[in-house]
């Protein structure tokens, strides 16, 4: 799978990352943190928008930051839904696939992901150009295990994310008004 644009300013100033930010940050812990305090500076969805790409030298892997919308189960069992909250994150962007909304499409490779420490479901935005989205990007990609964070929920991609999570995909869709 191709990746796209990192990381090539600093992380608390602006909106680029470190200078020595210029290969891809899969197995670079400092850069990989610096991407994830990049975007989670960002307080709303105009400014997520505005970081980022950044392209890897030694990849030509890309990535930027994502505005996504965070829905907790109050009860997973029942899926009673929370009000929905926001936030900004790490994501690798890929231009040679299209990013399908989680709500629209069953097999979205892209958009809904089930978090594995804690009941929520992450729905990622579609940029404007189109392309596929994964993340968030966190240290849990540096992990050799691949213990992510957030897993997509699709009966297409490994590992699996958490069927009880993602079996929660219409009140989740619901509580964001899709």
């Amino acid at each position: 799978m191709a990746f796209g644009v990192l990381v090539l300013g600093l992380a608390s100033c602006g909106s680029s990352l470190p200078d020595e930010c210029t290969s891809d940050p899969w197995e670079n812990e400092p850069c990989i943190r610096a991407l994830q305090e990049l975007c989670s500076d960002q307080t709303d969805a105009e400014d997520c928008a505005a970081v980022g790409p950044f392209t890897m030298e030694d990849t030509g892997n890309v990535y930027a930051c994502n505005w996504a919308a965070s829905v907790i189960l109050e009860d997973p069992a029942s899926c009673s839904a929370a009000e929905p909250t926001s936030y900004c994150v790490a994501v690798s962007v890929d231009a040679e696939f299209r990013c399908a909304d989680g709500c629209e499409s069953d097999l979205s490779e892209n958009g809904m992901r089930a978090s594995t420490t804690r009941d929520e479901v992450l729905m990622l935005s579609c940029p404007p150009d189109g392309a596929s989205v994964s993340g968030p990007l966190d240290e849990t990609y540096l992990l050799s295990d691949a213990t992510f964070s957030h897993l997509t929920c699709s009966p297409n991609t490994q590992p699996q994310a958490d069927a009880e999570l993602c079996a929660c995909r219409a009140a989740v869709c619901d509580a964001l008004g899709r």
